[in-house]
């Protein structure tokens, strides 16, 4: 009996020892499969952040040429473009191709240029996506495997949600689009930062990996990344069904291949986990990355730039308090035929430079005409009654105050007394000795002053106390455009202002002469006669900046084919006829309607790609900055040209898409101040629709104003009444759009400029009125 207790004893320690085993084997065999669970939780765990972290990883930007995409950086210390700012280059480019299809030009070479940049960027970051990882970040341990680490790796990569299609983080201003047919995605979110304040956008986000088929013939495709989504996983089998690349578009998900070592079993266990990433859900204006995981399309770093060309030269001794009431060729001698006075005088020889004794009258004072001035000749010589009628004689080289009259005769033997006898004595043999200065200056082919009219002249003016001024100090005013400084040219002339031998101006580039007129008491180079008619040749000038006039421009009407006269300066208007206008001032002064409007719609469009929030208000606002000329500059070698023009630019301030355009004279950061071209077509200048060409002959320069009988600063009618040859004086404004894709920065350029045509040769005002 106690041998059998003894056996069953033994028995029962040897299944205690069986189960201790069993439990020690079962133990050890449940912590490897909770290690296991534990290393699938960790795979899973750091796939995720793998996806949440690329997109995070970037590549330095494409700088060009032509296109620089440093601005699309985001937030700015990101390093380079990600998967969450490579759409926003995507759209750019779609923008520039859009803009270079319709301007043409070298812009469609460019589009392509741009487009072939993003390629390469997308190819960069689709081989940064795949042979980084940021799985190990984590750090996560197995407690179950002996501490030891798990570590992955990202085996492969694929391209999801193209079915559906999956969203960019990218939407547009429909506006900016210009009719191209986006697509779309089929989420059922919506842009978080669409435009407010009337601007239409699509209310969706551009589709990823769909066919962006630009319109200068390149494709892209945008990379969806979930917008307002978490990334997550996704299964092995649905990853593996969209592992085909589009074009160049980077990935959005990743396969990743994990695993960690067993300490008990000496042995390599792991798993595997597939990802697709996912912007933030949280964003809008205050998000992680500022303006948030979804962005406008936009060009932020473009501008619109406008030129106006520089003033041209004030007319030396233009002064513009004078009044031609002074004028003798505006009083005594004005004999044209809208004069209201003459002037006879006659002579003791026919040898105008030994005339010594001169005697003349004007009906400015009374009656008269060369019946008369022979009368008192006859008087002196024969007695009688003294002529009703002012006279006055005596030696060239005397004052010839005062007038005699009917009541105050010269005395006999007087030195008026003897002159006016002699001049009776050469009378007798031809009649030809009494001049009509008035005539002589209505008269071809000279029409100027010839014979005792010049010798005279001098003695003339002391007697009526008509003095010619002498030059002046010009003004160099920034607002004298081509037919402001044609209109002084005249009204200088007619003063007879400009030195002893009269005055020239010339071309500062050229040199050649480009009007010249003569001095009053000269009389010409070779001293024989004097006419202050004037040669203007618009042509061989520098073209001008604009103004506005303010009978047009001012209140937003296109100067017609023939203007309103504008007649005399100290009465209203003042030089310069052509004040400071805005920019749409000049536009409205110079383009015709549908010019006009598709000009507007054009720098509208481009500002909202630069600034998609921008309204239609917003521009008007812009355009309706003052945009003087720029000053004249008396260098000889300068020359005008867009270079020396003043300048406004459109741009957005430090590429900031949460700031309003604005407009100053620039240029914006990190453009030159040298200018460059938009790429469009050039423009063309023979187009009506910009080139406003009007007559400014009778209205705006040499000016006659009938109604009020008098011209050009207080000239009765105009200063003049011949005109050689009879062809007509123009002027052409020009408001030359200039478009540009946005390829190289530049938008489009709006340049301002008045350019002169007269005939060949020039435009002579010969004949004083």
């Amino acid at each position: 009996m106690r041998r059998r207790k003894g056996s069953t004893l033994g028995l029962v320690a040897i299944c205690v020892l069986v189960i201790i085993v069993i439990g020690i084997a079962v133990f050890f065999l449940t912590k490897i499969m909770a290690g296991g669970r534990e290393v699938a939780n960790t795979t899973d765990a750091g796939t995720l952040n793998t996806a949440k972290q690329m997109l995070k990883i970037a590549v330095p930007p494409e700088t060009g040429p032509p296109y620089d995409f440093t601005p699309f950086v985001y937030p700015p210390n990101a390093g380079g473009i990600t998967l969450l700012t490579y759409n926003r280059a995507v759209a750019a480019a779609l923008l520039i191709s859009i803009n270079a299809d319709k301007i043409k030009g070298n812009a469609p070479a460019k589009a392509a240029q741009v487009a072939a940049e993003v390629d390469k960027m997308g190819a960069a970051l689709t081989a940064k996506l795949t042979g980084s990882s940021t799985f190990s970040d984590l750090q996560n341990n197995t407690r179950m495997w002996g501490n030891n680490g798990v570590a992955g790796t990202v085996a492969d990569a694929a391209w999801m949600k193209s079915q559906d299609p999956g969203a960019t983080n990218v939407y547009f201003n429909t506006n900016t689009l210009d009719g191209f047919p986006l697509p779309l995605s089929a989420t059922k979110f919506t842009p978080l930062n669409n435009t407010p304040g009337g601007v239409v956008s699509p209310g969706k986000y551009m589709a990823g990996y769909r066919p962006i088929n630009l319109p200068t013939g390149q494709v892209l495709f945008g990379t969806p990344v979930m917008p307002q989504q978490a990334p997550h996983l996704v299964s092995y089998g649905d990853f593996k069904a969209n592992q085909t690349p589009f074009g160049s578009a980077p990935p959005n998900a990743l396969h990743v291949d994990a695993k960690s070592f067993e300490s008990k079993t000496a042995i390599f266990g792991g798993a595997l986990a597939c990802a697709i990433a996912g912007a933030i859900d949280k964003g809008g204006t205050n998000g992680p990355l500022g303006n948030g995981f979804e962005f406008a399309a936009a060009l932020p770093s473009g501008y619109i730039e406008f030129l106006n060309w520089r003033a041209n030269p004030v007319p030396p001794g233009y002064d513009p308090n004078a009044v031609n009431g002074d004028n003798i060729f505006n009083e005594e001698i004005g004999g044209g035929p809208g004069g209201i006075y003459s002037t006879w005088i006659a002579g003791d020889t026919n040898d105008v430079q030994t005339t010594q004794n001169v005697a003349f009258m004007s009906n400015a004072n009374g009656p008269g005409s060369a019946a008369l001035l022979a009368a008192w000749c006859n008087w002196a010589a024969n007695g009688g009654t003294p002529p009703q009628g002012t006279v006055y004689a005596g030696k060239r080289s005397l004052d010839l105050k005062p007038g005699f009259t009917a009541a105050n005769p010269p005395a006999t033997g007087s030195n008026a007394f003897n002159t006016l006898k002699t001049i009776y004595a050469l009378n007798q043999a031809s009649s030809t000795h009494i001049n009509d200065c008035g005539a002589q200056i209505a008269s071809p082919p000279n029409f100027g002053l010839t014979g005792p009219c010049v010798t005279g002249f001098g003695a003339m003016q002391a007697t009526f106390q008509r003095t010619v001024p002498v030059t002046g100090t010009p003004n160099q005013s920034q607002n004298f455009s081509q037919v402001d400084w044609a209109k002084a040219t005249v009204i200088v002339a007619f003063q007879g202002k400009g030195g002893p031998n009269g005055f020239k101006t010339t071309n500062p580039v050229t040199g050649g002469v480009t009007s010249q007129t003569v001095n009053h008491n000269s009389g010409d180079l070779d001293g024989k006669s004097i006419n202050n008619g004037i040669n203007v040749n618009m042509m061989a000038t520098d073209d001008s900046g604009l103004g506005a006039y303010r009978d047009y421009g001012m209140v937003g009407q296109r100067v017609p084919p023939n203007p309103n006269s504008m007649p005399v300066p100290n009465q209203g208007y003042n030089l310069p006829l052509e004040g400071v206008g805005t920019i749409l001032q000049l536009m409205q002064q110079t383009m015709g309607s549908s010019c006009l409007n598709n000009v507007k719609a054009d720098i509208l469009l481009r500002c909202q790609q630069i600034q998609p929030k921008t309204k239609a208000s917003d521009v008007d606002v812009l355009l309706n900055t003052p945009f003087p000329m720029a000053a004249f500059n008396s260098s000889p070698n300068t020359k005008a040209s867009d270079q020396t023009a003043n300048k406004l630019y459109i741009y957005l301030p430090n590429n900031d898409l949460s700031q309003p355009l604005q407009i100053d004279a620039g240029p914006p950061p990190g453009v030159s101040a040298t200018l460059v071209d938009p790429d469009g077509k050039s423009p063309d200048y023979s187009d009506a629709c910009s080139n406003n060409k009007y007559d400014i002959q009778g209205n705006l320069v040499d000016t006659m104003d009938v109604g009020a009988s008098q011209g050009d600063e207080y000239v009765h009618q105009a200063p003049y009444v011949k005109m050689d040859p009879d062809t007509g004086m123009t002027a052409t404004d020009r408001a030359l759009w200039w478009p540009g894709s946005g390829a190289l920065r530049t938008l489009g350029r709006l340049t301002f400029r008045e350019t002169g045509l007269g005939p060949v040769g020039g435009t002579t005002f010969s004949q004083i009125n």
